[in-house]
């Protein structure tokens, strides 16, 4: 028989959360001693792979020890989150009833209406032996889809329900944690933020080998023909060893002022035949100890002038392999890959000089230190430097930008510094 996280979970409008235990060992994802009352706090939301009221919780009494997954089951009396104490089934102050009055659900939601991922492992039955002829399916992923549902008041205590299956709008910022693949779209909507990060419950029996934790880095992934759009100044951040994956003829398209980072040892993966389109002052920024991998026929399409990918002092080119394990063939220099458009893949190693410049359209200077004005090096021919009107220009670096005398903005030009 499968583990009780096999079987269908109710859905709990509270939404899924990461538990910490309120004790002297603060540890995610072991939970209390069975001797006492677990007192535990719904302490960050996460929608596609946390614990809710509706699902049983876990504990160990002995954490460092290994982790009991089918003995060590209970649910919690008491939890806190947003500063109330309430009992875990309490029907008042908790929306335990996913469909209440009018609301909906969809992958921009927390609950979200996700696959089930489940849970199992070999091992022997009530007498000891153990038994391979069960069929089991085994989904250890989180797979996306257009659903959603949406409940609709009328009279009487009767509702209209509408299904949609095409609905792939974020319309909130949300943080997922998981394995998460996608067959078809995600639309992140103006303003609106995806954390890609750790998560901290519980799925698997033993300590992950590279996070520390009872559950593996997050991996999101772009299946063959799915797209990703970023809309207007939205983001997307990889942390804490998160992976994004682009398979190839899956896209990845960044929109006005949208922008995607990648943090210390998360990685970027653009596949052969996978594509990126970058338009606007959009950017893609791999921090220091941050991975990009680039593979050849990658197709990148960095559209107008302030369209980058920026590589920052001391990024590294390839993939995490304590994370990602499966082959791949990483170009040996990404600032190097080819790409279509006025757009730059930005190597921030050296220092830049701007002398003597009139800036008539937008510009993008990106280096270790930038120093801007009519005599900032005696290298090149001093004169001032002039942002007319209608240019926006850029000083990218990771050092500092320094604005001497002779720097000079025209009514209706743009300049900012990153």
């Amino acid at each position: 028989m499968p583990s009780l996280t096999d079987h269908l979970i109710p859905i709990c409008a509270d939404g899924n959360w990461d538990v910490r235990t309120l004790s002297t060992l603060i540890d995610a994802c072991t939970f209390s001693d069975p001797g006492g009352t677990p007192v535990q706090e719904y302490y960050q939301q996460n929608p596609l792979s946390g614990y809710n009221d509706l699902k049983n919780h876990f504990f160990n009494s002995t954490p460092y020890n290994g982790f009991n997954w089918d003995r060590d089951r209970i649910e919690p009396l008491i939890k806190l989150k947003d500063g109330i104490t309430t009992n875990s089934m309490q029907q008042s102050g908790d929306n335990s009833d996913a469909f209440q009055d009018n609301s909906s659900i969809h992958i921009g939601t927390n609950p979200a209406p996700v696959s089930l991922v489940t849970y199992h492992h070999t091992r022997p039955d009530k007498y000891g032996t153990i038994n391979k002829s069960s069929t089991f399916i085994d989904n250890r992923k989180v797979h996306l889809s257009g659903l959603k549902i949406e409940f609709h008041e009328l009279q009487y205590g009767w509702y209209r329900v509408d299904i949609d299956w095409d609905y792939y709008d974020i319309n909130n910022s949300v943080r997922w944690t998981g394995d998460i693949v996608l067959h078809e779209q995600v639309n992140l909507l103006e303003g609106m933020k995806i954390t890609l990060a750790q998560n901290y419950t519980p799925n698997k029996h033993t300590r992950d080998a590279v996070t520390g934790v009872f559950a593996g880095p997050t991996y999101f992934t772009c299946l063959e023909n799915s797209v990703f759009k970023m809309q207007a100044n939205s983001e997307i951040e990889l942390k804490n060893l998160s992976s994004f994956i682009l398979e190839s003829e899956s896209n990845l398209e960044l929109y006005d002022g949208s922008k995607f980072i990648v943090e210390e040892g998360s990685t970027l993966v653009l596949k052969a035949g996978s594509g990126i389109t970058v338009e606007g002052s959009d950017h893609i920024e791999v921090k220091s100890g941050g991975y990009i991998c680039i593979e050849e026929n990658a197709i990148i399409d960095l559209q107008d002038e302030l369209s980058v990918i920026n590589l920052h002092t001391g990024y590294i080119s390839g993939v995490n392999t304590d994370v990602i394990t499966e082959s791949t063939n990483c170009m040996a220099d990404p600032s190097t890959a080819a790409f279509s458009g006025n757009g730059h893949i930005n190597n921030f190693s050296t220092d830049i000089y701007v002398q003597n410049e009139i800036l008539s359209s937008d510009t993008y200077y990106a280096g270790q230190n930038i120093y801007a004005g009519e005599a900032v090096t005696s290298q090149q021919t001093q004169g001032p430097v002039i942002i007319q009107s209608g240019a926006e220009v850029i000083l990218d670096a990771d050092g500092d930008v320094v604005l001497d005398e002779g720097f000079e903005l025209a009514e209706g030009g743009i300049f900012e510094i990153r």
